[in-house]
């Protein structure tokens, strides 16, 4: 498994997040922003603006995403990532805080640390769902709006 299939979406916006670790600490999101080996990726800055089409609570397979009409997110992640044969499993878990915006393309996550994720969004027709796919990913995160 990957770093990227591992992690956030971050998220994520993962979420999340990539290359996690079992410690549960804002550190779990770094592996988000590193550029991939060999490459110089130049630095990201915020664009865009707060999205209604966005905010609201969020779901995915590995946790959740806040996003609040005032520019915050949250996101909490909680899984158990395969360790190999032979070998227990790792409970990997966090949360982290920070701000967000969106254009038509891209969400903006800036960490609790300062980093800037950016990763590529597609809204469902009837907004109920985000796939969002962090840079260099294949295939997305799948998020699903939760009511109320």
């Amino acid at each position: 498994m990957d770093r990227r299939s591992i992690g956030v979406a971050a998220i994520a916006m993962t979420a999340v997040a990539a290359g996690c670790s079992a410690s549960g600490s804002s550190n779990d999101l770094e592996a988000a922003v590193v550029p991939s080996s060999g490459t110089t990726a130049a630095p990201v800055v915020m664009e865009g603006a707060v999205s209604p089409e966005i905010v609201g609570s969020w779901k995915y397979i590995l946790g959740t995403y806040q996003f609040s009409p005032k520019g915050l997110y949250d996101v909490h992640y909680d899984y158990m990532r395969p360790s190999g044969p032979g070998r227990p499993d790792t409970h990997v878990f966090g949360d982290d805080k920070g701000s967000w915006t969106a254009d038509s393309e891209f969400v903006y996550l800036k960490t609790s640390r300062g980093d800037i994720i950016r990763d590529t969004y597609k809204l469902s027709p009837d907004r109920r769902k985000m796939d969002l796919y962090a840079p260099h990913a294949k295939t997305p995160e799948t998020l699903e709006r939760q009511k109320g």
